[in-house]
């Protein structure tokens, strides 16, 4: 026969605002059996709130409210909370936002800015109801084209980010053409999409990418993700977080790596196992996770509804890779578990899926070879402070590549980039002229 949870378990919660909550509460959360941790009490009702991420609020048939440690339900009923959260959170239910300027969910362009000039635009489904969202600007080397604002979309989604790619911006312009077109399409969405000024971001490929130097210098980014390039010599090392990708045969492996170094700790490196080309699409959902991460990091306080919409979808997230590639979804459980203020519900979820995944030395390895690579541009690839020759081979990379190419013989991802960095340099498809001098 059931019976109530009692004793210090059971608690009436008498307060107005508890009551309110249970009420609106009711009508959204089914009424279910919670069970104990060793299946010896049961309690019949509804889930309320969670209180100083310990205990869960739950009220019965008769309106008795109950407290309960989270700790003491059973795997199912802890199960039960996390997704209850997580919806909450992530709002999966709602419909679009009215009002907006623009639709969510499609991939639209070339759009018109402001004088003259355009842009390829998303506006993600998971966009926040109530607050603005950051921005990331993207530039190509050759203009703005549809892959590359097709290559932004999961992330979008997953971070809550409007992404947008500048068409006219190209190394055939001058620096102040560029930044004037680039201003143009930034002014043109604070104008008419709900952009935080505040998380202006700035990507690009090549030439593109020292663009994003520019854009960064000139609206005060929050975060940059430079792919394939060099700081422009006119600029100074940015103060705001930086992702930097490159491939581990590209020309300017040299230069990017450099650039790593004079930025200093705000500064992440990443090698894809390419040459001279645009960094694999789930690179950069990585760099985007990985700059909102470190916002939060932050500033916690102030932004405690984003950081659980954050935590919840990269949760989420992690879930539809981590088959296909563990080694990532490992990577991304243990620097949430490290890096952020989790709730218990999270906390259990993560160090579920961490625990699992640590079982697979590969999956360890690739963290280590990460580190090792960072390693690697420290002590030489960051010491060169000149682009390389093409088809360049360089011995003393090699010899440096050797023993952790023993070490990482089987690891997904970093065998393959030191395959690369032990291999000559590529040529680039066109000449690139220093446009920015």
């Amino acid at each position: 026969m059931n019976h109530p949870m009692s004793g210090t378990v059971h608690l009436k919660l008498l307060a107005v605002l508890l009551f309110f909550l249970a009420s609106l509460n009711c009508g959204a959360q089914e009424m279910r059996e919670w069970r104990s941790r060793d299946g010896s009490q049961t309690f019949r009702g509804n889930y309320v709130t969670i209180r100083n991420d310990r205990d869960v609020v739950l009220v019965g048939e008769e309106q008795q409210h109950v407290r309960v440690p989270i700790a003491k339900l059973s795997d199912e009923d802890q199960d039960y909370l996390f997704q209850s959260e997580s919806r909450k959170f992530l709002n999966r239910t709602a419909g679009k936002i009215s009002g907006l300027s623009y639709p969510q969910g499609e991939v639209l362009g070339p759009v018109d800015a402001i004088d003259g000039s355009s842009f390829f635009l998303y506006v993600p489904k998971s966009l926040p109801r109530n607050r603005p969202a950051p921005l990331l600007l993207f530039t190509g080397p050759t203009g703005g084209k549809m892959p590359y604002i097709r290559d932004l979309v999961k992330g979008a989604e997953v971070m809550g980010w409007i992404v947008a790619v500048v068409v006219e911006s190209n190394y055939y312009n001058s620096v102040d053409v560029n930044r004037e077109i680039c201003n143009s399409v930034i002014q043109t969405l604070l104008n008419t999409a709900p952009v935080d000024r505040r998380r202006l971001y700035f990507s690009g490929f090549s030439a593109g990418a020292s663009v994003s130097y520019y854009n960064g210098e000139k609206w005060q980014a929050c975060g940059l993700i430079p792919t394939s390039t060099y700081i422009p010599p006119r600029l100074e090392p940015p103060s705001c977080d930086a992702v930097l990708i490159t491939g581990g045969s590209d020309f300017n492996r040299y230069t990017s790596a450099y650039a790593r170094k004079q930025i200093g700790k705000n500064a992440v490196h990443w090698f894809h196992p390419g040459g001279h080309k645009t960094a694999p699409a789930w690179m950069l959902h990585d760099a985007m996770a990985l700059l909102e991460s470190r916002f939060l990091e932050r500033y916690p306080d102030n932004n405690e509804q984003e950081l659980n919409h954050y935590i919840y979808s990269m949760i989420d997230w992690i879930d539809t890779f981590k088959e296909k590639a563990p080694y990532r979804a490992y990577n991304w459980a243990g620097y949430l578990r490290e890096h952020l203020q989790l709730n218990i519900l999270q906390r259990r979820k993560l160090n579920q899926l961490f625990q699992t995944l640590e079982t697979n030395e590969q999956n360890q390895r690739y963290v280590q070879g990460l580190a090792d690579l960072d390693a690697l541009i420290l002590s030489y690839l960051g010491t060169i402070t000149r682009e390389s020759k093409l088809n360049f081979t360089d011995p003393s990379l090699i010899a440096a590549c050797e023993p952790l190419l023993k070490k990482y013989k089987n690891t997904p991802v970093i065998n393959d980039v030191l395959q690369a960095l032990s291999s000559q340099t590529d040529e680039p498809a066109c000449v690139q002229p220093h446009w920015e001098e």
